[in-house]
């Protein structure tokens, strides 16, 4: 299987559409640096320089490619995979002898080091660029590393599941729109239930005029559409196994949650589930 990996590394590195991805993060990182600085300036004007000693601007941006960190993967995985049907490489591995599980393996490992490289790229520009334009941050760099641990935990759950879908669909463009569609329905299914899970259960008093003679007063009510009780674990425990949820918790908080574990191990969890799922649809695949 090493040689698979170095094989499919190569063949990843040489890639046009990983070279684009790898530029993306770049470019990325840099729009996110230059844009916040930007509207910091705008926001405090002559008192910038001063802001900027006690601000920490940089404190949520090392995490920034986490948001779009997906929808790369499933652009890369796809056309990386789908290439290996189209090109005939599939076949070519098989009748050198090589096993279905270690091919699975080999190409799963090569999304993972994708996903891996890509993150730490943006992270790495943002820290090279963002600390002499900002300063350095104000959260300590082991809670950032905590992070980053689980950020790419769930990018590897994400390239766990392309990889199940990509490897059962031999039609390299109907692979990419599949796991495409997968990773903006996730994101979708993410921000709905998170905006439940966030109503307020009750609406607070207010008062409004028709005129200026007769104003009406609406005491605080309670929000009917407020989540309690076992429908509201179930939203909660949903939300929790969904990849993008971690990454946007962690974009938005940087330090983990009360139960730190709960997201390696949910995204762990998807990891073996998609895995098992893969190799057994891949093993029985008839592969024309």
């Amino acid at each position: 299987m090493i040689r698979l990996i170095h094989s499919n590394l190569a063949r990843l590195f040489h890639s046009s559409i990983f070279k684009a991805a790898e530029v993306f993060s770049i470019g990325y990182s840099f729009f996110v640096l230059i844009g916040s600085y930007i509207s910091y300036k705008n926001h405090y004007g002559a008192e910038y320089n001063e802001q900027l000693k006690h601000g920490h601007f940089l404190d949520n941006m090392p995490l920034a490619l986490a948001i779009v960190l997906p929808i790369m993967l499933a652009i890369v995985i796809g056309f990386f995979i789908g290439a290996e049907y189209s090109d005939g490489t599939m076949r070519n591995k098989l009748i050198a002898g090589h096993s279905r599980i270690s091919i699975y393996f080999a190409n799963m490992l090569t999304a993972y080091a994708a996903a891996v490289i890509l993150f730490l790229t943006s992270v790495i520009v943002i820290y090279a660029v963002g600390i002499p334009l900002y300063g350095p941050t104000s959260i300590p760099f082991t809670e950032y590393a905590k992070a980053f641990f689980v950020v790419l935990i769930a990018g590897f759950a994400f390239c766990s599941l392309y990889t199940l879908f990509c490897m059962a669909i031999q039609n390299k463009a109907a692979g990419v729109v599949t796991v495409l569609l997968i990773a903006i329905i996730m994101y979708m299914v993410m921000m709905t239930i998170n905006a439940r899970l966030e109503e307020p259960e009750y609406y607070d008093n207010y008062t409004y005029t028709q005129d200026a003679q007769n104003p009406i007063h609406i005491d605080k009510q309670k929000n009917p559409h407020y989540l309690t009780g076992k429908k509201r674990v179930f939203y909660e425990k949903l939300v929790a196994f969904l990849p993008y949820d971690h990454m946007f918790y962690l974009l938005q908080n940087i330090t983990l949650p009360k139960k730190p574990y709960e997201f390696p191990v949910n995204s762990g969890i998807l990891i073996f589930v998609t895995t098992a799922a893969g190799i057994l649809i891949f093993k029985k695949k008839d592969l024309k």
